[in-house]
């Protein structure tokens, strides 16, 4: 086989493999429901219980051979349950845009996913023993989680946990560090 020769073959093989790689390119849409447990850490909040609550949203991801990239749409509340009782509820939009990597591409695929999360605050206050602290409107997160895929009705089902450990301040107050730590549950289908 002369050199040329060599080259076509070579510059036809990528070729394949990169339209075969095009056609693996999948870009899917959803929903998901799900269960939230929170707390917030920093200088004033030491032996508190966690706020449970709702959470849902859309769900965007575009996704090539074992990675996606998924972005979604959330509607979640953080906040955290004091000694005495009282509950401190913040309610946020929140933008998580995340690496996904899948496994065992059979009928179950099992995968992980990392990335940050943007907050911003819509509604409900910090008090505590009748203070009321502001709120910063925006606030950053970082997002591990796992989960697994399959199909349900002929549609791509999954469910996932994920775990957001606050990055920013949720205070606007200078001196007073607020952070929140959310451990999420959700079941969601992609059409």
């Amino acid at each position: 086989m002369n050199r040329s020769m060599k080259y076509l073959f070579i510059v036809i093989a990528l070729l394949v493999y990169t339209q075969t790689a095009i056609s693996q390119i999948g870009i899917r849409t959803g929903f998901k429901l799900g269960r939230t447990q929170s707390k917030f850490t920093g200088d004033d909040f030491k032996n508190i219980d966690k706020l449970k609550a709702n959470s849902g949203g859309l769900s965007l991801e575009l996704g090539f051979l074992v990675f996606a990239v998924q972005a979604d749409l959330l509607y979640q509340s953080k906040g955290t349950v004091l000694e005495n009782g009282d509950e401190i509820k913040l309610n946020y939009i929140s933008i998580p845009v995340l690496i996904k990597k899948r496994f065992l591409p059979m009928l179950i695929h099992p995968y992980i996913m990392v990335g940050p999360e943007w907050n911003y605050h819509i509604s409900g206050d910090i008090k505590i023993d009748g203070v009321k602290t502001k709120v910063e409107k925006t606030a950053m997160a970082a997002v591990v989680g796992v989960g697994i895929e399959f199909e349900l009705l002929g549609k791509g089902a999954f469910l996932e946990g994920r775990y957001h450990f606050g990055l920013s301040s949720i205070s606007k107050i200078d001196n007073i560090d607020i952070k929140d730590k959310t451990a999420s549950i959700y079941f969601g289908v992609l059409l």
